[in-house]
C-alpha cells in the first residue's frame, strides 16, 4: 500500500476482517475469520525480504494469540520460530504472483458458490487452476467408492474440454487407494520427443485427492513438461487450497 502509514495500513485490515467475518461467504452461512499482519516502510525494514518478514511474523502471533485478529509489527512481539503450514505457497512470492494467487482464489470461491450448471463450474475451476499453477493441462477426477465415475480435462488456453486426457494410470491408481498426493515425474509417460536433442520429453506431475468427511470425493491431476515446470511442495499446498474450495462444488449430479 504505497504513500500509506503502518496506522492507516491497520485501520484497513481491520475493516478487511471485519468484513470477511460478518460476509456469508460460505452457503451455509459459517463464519470465516482471517488474521493479519502488518509491517511498513522504512520503521520495519528496507527491503521488500525484511518487511515481509516482519509482517509475517506479527501474523504468526495474530494466529497465536487467538486468531481474527491484525497485529501491527514491533520489536516487542517474542520471537517464535514459524513451523510451516499449509499456507506456503499461497504468499512469498512475488508481489504480482502472490496478488495472482489470492485473487485466483477469491474468484474460485465466488464461482463455486453460484447458482449454476456443475460442468460449468469444474470448466472454470480447471481454468483457473491451470493457470495459477502454470500447467501444461490439468484433469479432475470425480470419485465415488475409490472409483472414477467422471473425468474432466482442460489444456491451458484452449477453451473446450480436451478429449480423452492421457494420464499415467498407475500414478491415479495409487491416489485412489491411499488417499494421500504426490509431486513426482512421470518417467513411463514420455510421449513425445525432443526435435533437437532426440531424448523423450518426460512430464512434471502434481497429484492432488479432494477429501471430504472422510470420503474420496475428486483427484486434481497436474502436468507440465520438466522442461517448462518442475512441480514442488509449494505448488502441492496451493493446488490443496484449491482442492478444498472445489470441495464447495455439489457434484452429485454428475455420478
Amino acid at each position: 500500500m504505497p504513500g500509506v502509514r503502518k496506522e492507516e495500513a491497520y485501520q484497513v485490515a481491520e475493516k478487511i476482517r471485519e468484513v470477511v467475518f460478518n460476509e456469508p461467504i460460505l452457503r451455509d452461512h459459517t463464519k470465516v475469520s482471517i488474521s493479519l499482519g502488518i509491517a511498513g516502510f522504512p520503521d520495519d525494514g528496507q527491503s521488500y525480504a525484511e518487511i515481509y518478514g516482519c509482517a509475517d511474523k506479527a501474523l504468526y502471533h495474530a494466529k497465536k494469540t487467538g486468531r481474527n485478529k491484525s497485529v501491527k509489527w514491533a520489536s516487542q512481539i517474542p520471537h517464535e520460530e514459524r513451523r510451516a503450514t499449509p499456507l506456503d505457497g499461497i504468499v512469498g512470492g512475488s508481489e504480482l504472483e502472490n496478488s495472482r494467487r489470492i485473487l485466483a482464489m477469491v474468484e474460485l470461491i465466488r464461482t463455486m458458490n453460484e447458482d449454476g450448471v456443475c460442468q460449468d463450474q469444474i470448466f472454470d475451476f480447471l481454468g483457473r487452476v491451470i493457470d495459477t499453477l502454470h500447467a501444461q493441462k490439468g484433469i479432475l477426477f470425480l470419485v465415488q467408492d475409490a472409483k472414477v465415475i467422471n473425468t474432466y480435462g482442460r489444456e491451458r488456453n484452449k477453451h473446450t474440454w480436451l478429449a480423452d486426457p492421457a494420464y499415467n494410470q498407475k500414478i491415479l491408481e495409487e491416489t485412489l487407494k491411499t488417499k494421500q498426493g504426490s509431486t513426482l515425474i512421470d518417467w513411463e509417460g514420455a510421449l513425445n520427443q525432443d526435435v533437437l536433442m532426440g531424448l523423450p520429453v518426460w512430464d512434471s506431475v502434481l497429484v492432488v485427492p479432494a477429501i471430504k468427511r472422510g470420503e474420496l470425493k475428486a483427484v486434481l491431476y497436474l502436468v507440465s513438461p520438466i522442461r517448462s515446470k518442475e512441480f514442488n511442495a509449494d505448488d502441492y499446498n496451493l493446488a490443496s487450497v484449491f482442492m478444498d474450495i472445489f470441495n464447495l462444488i455439489d457434484v452429485g449430479g454428475l455420478a
